[in-house]
């Protein structure tokens, strides 16, 4: 795709680039957010991973409690009971459930499970 095309942001046409709508700059930081975090997740990093995700959290705890907190609280567990069956289990959850002090890979390690990178 061609950076410089005009396509719709918000309804609108036009470059997402500075200086464009205010909703053409929302999407072009978006996409710039995305692209830092699938880099950072591709190398591993964790913490660049969280500081990125947790960003779009700043001045609402209430939707970080409700949306990552209190759900990974109700997961745990299901989490720790299909950690218990003799055959593999699979846990799919956004990317925002596993990283930070609230999530669930926080949640397993406090519970003494041992957590590696591969």
């Amino acid at each position: 795709m061609d950076r410089g095309a005009t396509k719709p942001v918000n309804g609108r046409r036009g470059n997402a680039g500075a200086g464009g709508q205010p909703g053409q700059r929302s999407e072009t930081v978006r996409r710039t957010n995305l692209s830092a975090l699938v880099a950072a997740w591709q190398r591993g990093d964790a913490a660049a991973m969280e500081k990125l995700m947790l960003q779009s959290f700043q001045g609402n705890n209430a939707a970080y409690t409700s949306l990552i907190t209190e759900r990974n609280r109700n997961w745990m567990p299901q989490i720790e009971a299909c950690f218990r069956r003799p055959s593999p289990c699979f846990v799919i959850v956004g990317a925002a459930h596993v990283i930070g002090p609230d999530g669930l890979l926080a949640m397993l390690r406090q519970k003494g499970y041992r957590i590696e990178q591969q």
